[in-house]
């Protein structure tokens, strides 16, 4: 703070489905706020900002958004704060893709993937280059979006996160059907299906289930799609 006074700390799960635990905060640098402290917590401040406006999804509110983020974007590149600016991108991406600028949306994966293998951050690289490959696979570049996700693929199969492999082999699916591949499109819901069952996720089980039966009845196995 740039004042002295009393202030109340509020602190709140990263996400709804945080584990349950005891948590302690420790001060472990008692000292005087710096310009870079400073420049960190504004940076922290725009990030927020344009996050909430975003969740708002309103289109006015988006542009708002994704000018806020830029702000934060520059504030992160110039304290040399990596894993805040890939974070940045990753959140501005989301936003383009909202606009259907997918041009911009590949773009800002593509700015964060090397982010993201230097960290050594083999989730966010599998989510960056899975990212790539739905904005080609939304300007019909299929050959380039599949491959785009086999790589996403091959990571999330190392991490062994289910639901993630389930939606990377879902979306191989898709391309697959798209390029008139029915038996491979097939050959990857039929992976997808356990995983996404194991998850919990019924949207993706669901449509994992309804894809697979409209394909067995594109290649005249109607038995198969009941």
């Amino acid at each position: 703070a740039d004042t002295d006074g009393a202030y109340q700390l509020i602190i709140s799960a990263a996400g709804p489905k945080a584990a349950r635990a005891k948590y302690a905060i420790r001060v472990e640098d008692w000292r005087a706020g710096t310009p870079r402290d400073a420049q960190f917590v504004e940076a922290e401040r725009k990030f927020s900002e344009a996050t909430q406006l975003m969740r708002r999804g309103k289109a006015d509110l988006l542009t708002q958004a994704a000018a806020i983020y830029q702000d934060a974007l520059r504030r992160w590149r110039e304290l040399g704060e990596r894993r805040y600016e890939m974070k940045t991108l990753v959140y501005l991406a989301a936003i383009n893709e909202r606009q259907e600028n997918f041009r911009r949306f590949i773009e800002l994966y593509s700015q964060a993937l090397p982010i993201a293998r230097e960290l050594g951050d083999r989730r966010y690289e599998a989510r960056s280059l899975s990212g790539i490959g739905w904005g080609w696979h939304n300007l019909g570049e299929y050959r380039k979006a599949l491959e785009y996700y086999q790589a996403a693929l091959t990571i999330r199969r190392s991490l062994g996160i289910g639901r993630d492999l389930a939606q990377t082999l879902t979306a191989i699916a898709l391309i697959q059907t798209e390029m008139g591949e029915a038996n491979l499109a097939l050959d990857a819901y039929q992976q997808s299906l356990p995983l996404a069952r194991a998850s919990g996720d019924k949207d993706m089980y669901a449509f994992t289930l309804s894809s697979m039966a409209w394909l067995h009845i594109k290649l005249n196995e109607h038995q198969r799609a009941i």
